[in-house]
């Protein structure tokens, strides 16, 4: 559960671009995301996420050789969280879009605009940093290591907001 990177198309995506087949053009697959239960390792209380809205869709874009090159993922997405100790509850949309680009070493590069989530564990923004679920409106450039966990917010505009607070 530690690689948990983010809610919806992050994962989503990176899943769906090791299944791609090569094409000249770039393959349009569906992007679903299913309910799930999150772990207190973000918030310090457990999260149920479900999605009322569910119509995102990745354009995976491959060389000629096959190599994906990039994955934009749009459409519209929303997630509804429920804090499971209290019942508190909040629905966002998270529609994106987004491109994510994998790089030479192995890590990945997603330029987020429009609307995310993103789910961080303890340690994974670096050593010491508290888990975090925070919301992104703007642009937001976030670079995952090639081991998958480690991450950096190499930029962002717009607006920040904590959705742990917003839930306890």
């Amino acid at each position: 559960m530690r690689k948990i990177l983010s809610l919806g198309v992050t994962v989503a995506t990176a899943v769906l671009c090791l299944a791609a087949p090569a094409t000249a053009g770039p393959t349009r697959v569906p992007a679903p995301a299913a309910a799930v239960d999150l772990p207190d390792i973000f918030c310090g209380f457990a999260i149920h996420a479900e999605f009322p809205k569910n119509n995102e869709y990745s354009l995976i874009y491959s060389d000629a050789g096959g190599t994906i090159t990039h994955t934009r993922t749009t459409g519209a997405l929303a997630v509804t969280l429920t804090n499971a100790s209290n019942g508190h509850t909040h629905t966002f949309n998270i529609s994106g879009p987004g491109d994510l680009v994998p790089n030479a070493d192995g890590s990945t590069t997603l330029t987020a605009t429009g609307n995310w989530i993103f789910f961080f564990a303890p340690g994974q923004l670096g050593v010491g940093s508290p888990g975090a679920m925070v919301t992104f409106t703007g642009r937001t450039v976030l670079w995952t290591a090639a081991n998958g966990f480690d991450q950096e917010i190499r930029s962002h505009t717009g607006t920040m907001s904590d959705v742990c607070a917003m839930l306890a």
